[in-house]
């Protein structure tokens, strides 16, 4: 009985937006909270660390996990946006030579840095007008040794 007056309210209430977008707003918070359990737990056991595992960029080192990172788990065990391994995977067998690598909208530098790693002394140049993301970016830049290939830009536009 009482499970049935709570669900009821809770429809009711989910009917004004403001409801709905505090749900959604619990709801990742609570699995933004499950994720951060995890990963300590794997970070205890030596089982998540700071170094890509596999994919298009395995090697590619993290800074300090203190420092935001969006998808940084998935980066981390080479499974962010996987859908576009095949694609790399058919760039970096073409054997092509390119003469720079641009990056619009870099975030903390995850496609720039593993780029620029793959294609070493090619100018990269990554543009992200987010300061915080910036800082990520500097720091992971820092630490792959990319200082001198990545160049990194604020806001992209055409004048640029």
């Amino acid at each position: 009985m009482i499970r049935i007056l709570v669900d009821q309210i809770s429809f009711l209430l989910l009917n004004w937006p403001f409801f709905r977008r505090f749900a959604t707003y619990l709801t990742y918070q609570k699995k933004l909270r499950l994720r951060r359990e995890v990963e300590s737990r794997l970070r205890t056991r030596g089982l998540y660390g700071d170094t890509v595992v596999q994919g298009p960029f395995k090697g590619l080192v993290y800074p300090d996990p203190s420092l935001w990172a969006s998808c940084r788990f998935e980066k981390i065990f080479g499974i962010y946006e996987c859908e576009l391994f095949p694609q790399f995977e058919r760039i970096l067998a073409s054997g092509k030579s390119y003469s720079s690598i641009c990056v619009i909208g870099a975030a903390e530098g995850f496609y720039v840095a593993g780029l620029a790693r793959i294609y070493r002394g090619i100018p990269a140049f990554a543009f992200e007008p987010t300061h915080q993301k910036v800082e990520v970016l500097r720091a992971l830049v820092d630490i792959n040794g990319l200082k001198d290939q990545v160049e990194i830009n604020g806001f992209c536009s055409p004048e640029v």
